[in-house]
């Protein structure tokens, strides 16, 4: 074991933010630095950096040209200083010491990507100066920041026909799933009115809608991609079957909505029908949300809810002394 070392806690796995960026509430990063030594030692100062950068690179197509679209940017980068720099060296005790940080954030920061397109992340470095030619601590750890957005969860109810052959029913119990969780939807498919026996499959994925944007311009370019497709075999009409759709995170991307990208998904559903010889085919979309998170998850970093008693300072006055001090 080293005979000094630093290390650094955030209070949540990570940084929630809810709402657009235009309307969303500002948030604090809130942690821990801990220090130890295995004697008493003297320390310069401890000081806190948060930083973030964005990295985004893609072609995009103009005419009979390909160019390309890179660029950079800063996206934080704020300073907090723990224990002042001053001719007085600080005295640490044998053991651990612990100092609590926290960073107010805007509420428009950007959240974390990582795709091969898109890139924006975020660091905390702490630093401890020692004194002389000792070996200064520090540790770097990275800041995971998660935007969540309102959205309406009822559930996805919709019917279709494929023309004198067959009457579709689709039924989801929500709208709103995350990274992690399982879709399973209910496909009920009746033959209408006169028509013989039909035979059925069902092919289904997870279309991936991105558009990649240039602040300030009109550049874009779109990429669509299929994720985890699920065959069903043949099986007959007058029937309901359910189709479990996994969301891997290791292949998909979640919805958001920034200056860089956008991105969106759709559930697609694509039913043959043999009638009388002949192949049918019919297809389905349904959108779909698609969060960071499972959505058991999402709301565990919201702060704690306190009654009016609970709240420090003097509670504002009832309506009945409203009332009596405009009579008076």
């Amino acid at each position: 074991m080293p005979h000094s070392t630093i290390e650094i806690h955030f209070s949540n796995p990570y940084l929630a933010l809810y709402g657009h960026p235009s309307t969303s509430a500002g948030k604090a990063l809130k942690g821990v630095v801990v220090v130890r030594f295995k004697r008493p030692a003297k320390v310069k100062s401890l000081i806190l950096k948060l930083e973030g950068e964005s990295d985004i690179n893609w072609i995009y197509s103009t005419a009979l040209l390909n160019s390309k679209c890179r660029f950079r940017d800063k996206l934080i980068d704020q300073t907090l200083t723990i224990l002042e720099p001053s001719e007085e060296m600080h005295s640490m005790p044998a053991g651990e010491s612990k100092f609590p940080f926290e960073f107010a954030l805007d509420g428009n920061i950007m959240e974390t990507i990582k795709t091969q397109v898109v890139r924006c992340d975020y660091s905390l470095t702490a630093v401890a100066e020692r004194p002389h030619f000792q070996p200064r601590l520090s540790v770097k750890k990275p800041v995971l920041v998660k935007r969540f957005f309102q959205h309406n969860d009822d559930p996805i109810v919709a019917y279709d026909t494929i023309p004198n052959v067959l009457s579709i029913e689709f039924f989801a119990q929500k709208k709103v799933y995350g990274i992690g969780d399982d879709i399973p939807i209910q496909i009920r498919c009746l033959p209408l009115g006169g028509a013989d026996r039909v035979c059925l499959r069902i092919n289904s994925a997870i279309k991936e809608i991105t558009t990649f944007k240039k602040p300030k311009s009109h550049k874009t370019n779109v990429e669509k991609k299929w994720h985890r497709v699920v065959f069903e075999k043949e099986f007959s009409d007058s029937t309901e079957r359910e189709v479990v759709m996994p969301i891997q995170s290791n292949d998909i991307q979640f919805d958001c909505d920034n200056v860089f990208m956008e991105t969106k998904h759709e559930i697609v559903l694509r039913i043959e029908a043999k009638h009388q010889g002949q192949t049918l085919t019919h297809f389905i979309k349904i959108p779909i949300i698609i969060l960071s998170d499972t959505v058991d998850r999402i709301f565990e970093a919201l702060p704690p809810y306190y009654t009016l008693e609970d709240l420090p300072g003097v509670p504002p006055p009832s309506y009945s002394q409203i009332n009596i001090a405009l009579v008076v």
